[in-house]
């Protein structure tokens, strides 16, 4: 009788990727949008992480929520 192949275990689904555009990544920043532009380079300099979706920007959540993160625990400015 011939045996059925074994199915390797499954991996639980990671949560899928949150890209925030410009206006959330501002509002989560409560800096304005333009003031975002300003700072743009050197907040991807500290570790924002920049998608390119079509022709607009998003930014990873996950680099956000960090870089929020890492200037709480130092007691630094972003801007």
């Amino acid at each position: 009788m011939a045996t059925k192949p074994t199915q390797p275990p499954t991996q639980p689904l990671a949560a899928p990727e949150v890209l925030l555009d410009i206006k959330e990544t501002s509002r989560r920043l409560g800096i304005s949008r333009r003031k975002f532009g300003c700072l743009r380079a050197r907040l991807i300099a500290q570790g924002l992480q920049e998608v390119a979706v079509g022709r607009q920007k998003k930014y990873r959540q996950v680099s956000l929520d960090q870089l929020i993160r890492q200037a709480a625990e130092r007691n630094l400015s972003l801007g």
